[in-house]
C-alpha cells in the first residue's frame, strides 16, 4: 500500500553519541526460497521513521507502548509481493557472538504492517537481553562497551540506549535489524 502523495515525509535523525551496532554479515548456507529469484536478490530496507520526524524509536518506548507506534507508513504492507510466508530475523550482539537470536516472523501473506513489525522487532531484542541476563552470560573480552548489563531497579539501560532504524534484507529470507546504540 503506497503512501498517499500528500503525506509529509520525515527523516529519522540519529542523535549524536549513538552509532550503528556492528553485526556480522549474514551468509546464506543454502539456496534462498524460489520467490527471491523472481523478485531479485535484494529487497529494499524497511525504514521506521516517526510520523513527526526526529529521533528513531527506543526499545523501551516500544516495549511499554500499549498502542501501535506512530511510524510513518504504519499501515503499509511491508512484505507485499515477496511471496514468502516467513522471514528470518537475525540479531547478533557484539560480545555475545555465541548467542545470536534468530526469529521467524510471519509475513501474514504479505499483509504484515510496518507498525506491527516494529513492535515485534523490539520484543525480540527484549528477549535477547532477558536471555543474557537469566543465563548470567558475561560479555566477551574486548567488547565491554557493548555489555548488556542489568542496571539498578531491574532496568537494562540498553533499552533506553538502543534505537531501531530499519530492517535490512541480507540474503534469501534473512533480514537483520539495524540498531544504533549509545557510546
Amino acid at each position: 500500500m503506497p503512501p498517499a502523495a500528500h503525506q509529509k515525509k520525515y527523516k529519522t535523525i540519529v542523535p549524536s553519541g549513538f552509532h550503528q551496532l556492528p553485526q556480522p554479515a549474514v551468509i546464506e548456507k543454502c539456496a534462498g526460497p524460489s520467490s527471491w529469484s523472481r523478485i531479485g536478490s535484494q529487497h529494499a530496507a524497511i525504514k521506521f521513521h516517526r510520523k513527526s520526524g526526529g529521533m528513531p524509536f527506543r526499545i523501551d518506548e516500544l516495549i511499554e507502548l500499549e498502542d501501535k507506534p506512530e511510524v510513518e507508513g504504519g499501515h503499509d504492507h511491508v512484505f507485499s509481493g515477496i511471496g514468502e510466508r516467513y522471514i528470518k530475523v537475525l540479531i547478533t550482539w557484539p560480545g555475545y557472538s555465541q548467542f545470536p537470536v534468530e526469529r521467524r516472523i510471519c509475513t501474514e501473506n504479505g499483509t504484515l504492517e510496518r507498525e506491527k513489525l516494529l513492535k515485534l522487532l523490539a520484543k525480540h531484542i527484549e528477549e535477547l537481553v532477558h536471555y543474557i541476563h537469566r543465563k548470567s552470560i558475561t560479555v566477551e573480552k574486548g567488547y565491554e562497551k557493548y555489555e548488556l548489563a542489568w542496571r539498578p531497579r531491574g532496568l537494562p539501560s540498553i533499552w533506553r540506549d538502543c534505537l531501531i532504524t530499519s530492517l535490512v534484507h541480507k540474503s534469501g529470507s534473512n533480514w537483520q535489524v539495524e540498531l544504533h546504540v549509545k557510546t
